[in-house]
């Protein structure tokens, strides 16, 4: 299940999808998010850097954003730089819901895509159980803003579009412990006092 919201226009009349998930069923990978961007950009590696570590500071006194993981065009010939967010429907630690339909990421991602920012957003579902599809919708985002990509034959799905969480669908999964069924653990540990 994938949702995709467009704000401000940018390159293309690309500027920030969400992706929730994707309900596609393919083959399984690996589940380290680096090493499923690396098939991204293995013909084309010297083309974009992959970051886990970024800090993007704004020059509008917000504070700085740190993305899950950044991709970040080496040559700038196209300035390309994407944001790519994995969301959780809820804290494991707290229980409390996280990255539902106006809880602010909205906010957040305007920012970004007012300075130039891709922003695309993963489910943490989608990146669990079907890491390939998520790393088809970034090829696919990257053929459309990059004139000299071309995203790999094994890329090239469909993918089907849903919407994301309310506050209330987080509360119901916390309460149902769907984090915990997806990412097949008993719990989150403690909570720190």
């Amino acid at each position: 299940m994938l949702f995709e919201k467009s704000t401000t226009s940018f390159k293309k009349e690309w500027s920030y999808k969400y992706i929730e998930c994707i309900s596609l069923n393919t083959v399984s990978l690996p589940s380290a998010p680096f090493f499923h961007l690396s098939i991204i950009f293995s013909a084309s590696s010297k083309d974009f850097e992959v970051i886990g570590d970024a800090s993007i500071l704004l020059h509008n006194g917000f504070h700085p954003y740190e993305p899950d993981i950044a991709i970040i065009e080496k040559s700038n010939i196209n300035n390309i730089r994407i944001d790519i967010e994995v969301d959780e429907p809820y804290s494991g630690l707290t229980r409390r819901p996280t990255h539902y339909i106006n809880c602010g990421d909205e906010v957040r991602d305007i920012n970004l895509a007012s300075a130039g920012w891709i922003v695309i957003r993963f489910n943490e579902e989608a990146i669990v159980k079907h890491p390939h599809e998520c790393l088809a919708y970034i090829a696919r985002v990257l053929e459309q803003v990059a004139s000299e990509y071309r995203r790999p034959e094994h890329l090239k799905i469909p993918i089907q579009t849903h919407s994301k969480w309310t506050m209330e669908e987080s509360i119901k999964m916390a309460t149902n412990r769907y984090r915990e069924s997806y990412l097949n653990i008993d719990g989150f540990g403690e909570k720190e006092n």
